[in-house]
């Protein structure tokens, strides 16, 4: 019993852990998307791009 209820609380705290990374890396995204929008340029091309990166960006 003492596992299952370890294992669950574990997978919950990652799950928020994660969920707060991410959503404290959406304003950085918004903020470079719109950079890019005004100045005419892209700047997610002056710089190589994780293919994780590039697949949450798209995500969000």
């Amino acid at each position: 019993m003492n596992s299952i209820l370890f294992r669950t609380t574990l997978s919950a705290l990652l799950l928020l852990v994660g969920l707060y990374g991410w959503l404290q890396l959406q304003p950085e995204a918004t903020a470079q998307a719109t950079a890019g929008v005004s100045s005419g340029q892209i700047p997610a091309l002056d710089r190589d791009i994780p293919a994780t990166e590039t697949a949450l960006f798209a995500l969000g």
